[in-house]
């Protein structure tokens, strides 16, 4: 989405905003993740500028008015050094029904239902091609895959409803297998299936948040190709071997404990920050 943007300065510990825009609450949850940070390492902010960048792709051109750039995603191979910042629906998304992520992540992490169904479970709106890929390959084999291609009622922007069917993602547990396809650019939702303890299958995508770069393939994830043209093959390996079931289903648990919880991904900025700013001094110095 266009105009996903927070400009801000700190001075005497507060955060002073001189242009906010969003879609959705992003903007709000943003300016909400930077007092935060303010007030943990308020050395770092002291007297600078700075931009937050929060919408579904990093933005395109270079912004020489800020001393510091922040964006919550991130092009994959892309050279720019932008500073990290988290998703701001990892605080909340009410407009899917998610009040407090950081309490679903919680009770995600420690949710130990069994699967109920041995399918690869995916539902969503048809943001991106590889979503109606998907719901293709599942058309053919319904007793591989569970897909649905899913449309909101928009009547109430404040409480969005589906016109199909809703699976909370509490309840993607239900299933033995994930997939996450990219969206208008990043998958939101992705941190959240990572906590289910599921092997996720992982659409190839350009767009990630910052984070997802640490992710192994085979360790934390399942990589499927952008035209998903390797999923029923991989499927088929994991059926074959077990134990390399259950490894990707913890570590990706383990991942999603130790490093996306909010104040986890707050810490990493912050010392990506004091990086920044040290390397800055001693280029000067030079």
């Amino acid at each position: 989405m266009h105009g996903n943007q927070l400009d801000f300065h700190v001075s005497g510990g507060r955060v002073h905003v001189t242009a906010l825009r969003q879609w959705e609450n992003r903007g709000d949850q943003a300016l909400e993740l930077v007092c935060d940070l303010v007030d943990n390492w308020p050395d770092l902010l002291e007297g600078r500028k700075a931009s937050v960048f929060y919408g579904d792709s990093p933005p395109a051109a270079e912004y020489v008015a800020r001393d510091l750039i922040f964006c919550s995603t991130i092009r994959t191979g892309d050279p720019k050094s932008w500073l990290p910042f988290p998703c701001p629906y990892a605080l909340r998304w009410p407009q899917i029904g998610v009040p407090d992520a950081e309490g679903m992540l919680e009770k995600m992490l420690a949710d130990e239902r069994e699967w109920e169904s041995p399918k690869i479970f995916w539902i969503g709106t048809e943001q991106h091609s590889s979503r109606r890929a998907l719901a293709d390959i599942a058309a053919t084999h319904p007793e591989l895959l569970d897909v649905t291609l899913m449309e909101w009622a928009r009547s109430n922007p404040a409480a969005l409803v589906s016109k199909s069917r809703q699976v909370s993602l509490p309840d993607h547990r239900l299933f033995k297998y994930l997939v996450d396809c990219p969206g208008r650019g990043y998958s939101a939702r992705l941190k959240w299936l990572l906590a289910t303890g599921r092997p996720v299958f992982i659409v190839d995508r350009d767009v990630i948040e910052p984070w997802h770069a640490e992710l192994q393939a085979w360790v934390h994830f399942v990589p499927v190709a952008a035209d998903l043209s390797d999923l029923l093959d991989h499927l088929a390996r994991l059926e074959a071997e077990p134990g390399l079931y259950q490894e990707i289903s913890r570590n990706a648990r383990e991942f999603a404990a130790r490093q996306l919880r909010v104040n986890a991904q707050l810490i990493q900025v912050a010392e990506k920050l004091r990086e920044s700013l040290a390397a800055s001094r001693t280029h000067v110095s030079v």
